[in-house]
């Protein structure tokens, strides 16, 4: 089975909505040979790797959920501000 990627999707989203459960992050990287920490591009075809969880998939489509929480690089260069609110770890906030 294969899905495409929406925009904002990061691999978590995609592991939630296609699969019901985050912890398929690791499956679904391997099988398409990216890291979990990986931009993700909108149209992107990923190749779903295991059986997903009905209940939980069935909810998000049934209430036309389609999480996007992904933020690039780019999109962090134009947040502005001082505090652990603005900080992104490992880029202007790094951990040591």
């Amino acid at each position: 089975m294969q899905k495409n990627v929406l925009n904002d999707q990061s691999l978590l989203d995609v592991a939630l909505q296609h699969l019901g459960d985050i912890s398929a992050i690791f499956d679904l990287a391997q099988k398409n040979d990216i890291s979990i920490a990986d931009d993700l591009i909108p149209g992107m075809i990923l190749e779903m790797p295991v059986k997903a969880k009905s209940k939980v998939v069935d909810y998000y489509s049934n209430n036309d959920y389609k999480p996007a929480t992904a933020i690039t690089r780019d999109q962090v260069n134009l947040i502005t501000g001082e505090g652990i609110e603005f900080w992104y770890v490992e880029y202007d906030f790094v951990v040591q």
